[in-house]
C-alpha cells in the first residue's frame, strides 16, 4: 500500500523512514517509465567541514 487516498480532502501526513523503496503505479495498463535515475547523494547536502 502506498498510503491513504482521500477524496477532496487533504490526507493526514505520516512521516516515513529516510530510505524507503520507490513505488511506481501502473493502474493495470501498459506504462513506460523513462530516464528515472535514483542514487544516494552521499555528502552532497551535508555542511562543509
Amino acid at each position: 500500500a502506498m498510503g491513504p487516498m482521500v477524496y477532496r480532502q487533504v490526507a493526514k501526513y505520516t512521516p516515513h523512514a529516510p530510505l524507503d523503496p520507490l513505488m511506481l503505479q501502473d493502474h493495470r495498463t501498459p506504462v513506460r517509465y523513462r530516464n528515472i535515475w535514483i542514487r544516494p547523494l552521499g555528502s552532497y547536502d551535508q555542511p562543509a567541514k
